[in-house]
């Protein structure tokens, strides 16, 4: 799986907390955060809000990380394309996806013959 979430302590619990629900349905799957890291903050210089101290994971949270929050919308949208983009496309076989689609206008060329050839 693919997590995007918030720098604050909803967000940062999420992992832990999705783990946890999937697991009592039996499920175990590998899960990945590749937004908002830490190094985002940096890097795009992203406004951060102050966590909110009502949150019960908040004490935690604010002893790792200090109180400061940044929502995942503060990311650019085309970094947020981007990293979501790589992160599916390195999760996939991009030989099979181009192999279907090959095969797929192949069928529609041939769909195409053939509704050219039906008289008017």
């Amino acid at each position: 799986m693919i997590y995007l979430g918030d720098h604050d302590p909803s967000g940062e619990d999420m992992l832990r907390s999705l783990r946890e629900r999937l697991a009592r349905l039996g499920s175990h799957p590998t899960i990945e955060r590749v937004a908002i890291l830490r190094e985002d903050i940096e890097r795009y210089n992203l406004a951060p809000d102050f966590a909110k101290k009502w949150d019960t994971r908040a004490k935690a949270f604010i002893e790792a990380h200090g109180d400061e929050a940044v929502e995942l919308d503060a990311l650019p949208p085309a970094v947020l394309r981007q990293r979501l983009t790589e992160a599916v496309e390195a999760r996939m076989d991009l030989g099979a996806l181009a192999a279907v689609q090959r095969a797929e206008k192949a069928d529609l060329r041939r769909l195409d013959r053939a509704l050219a050839a039906v008289p008017k």
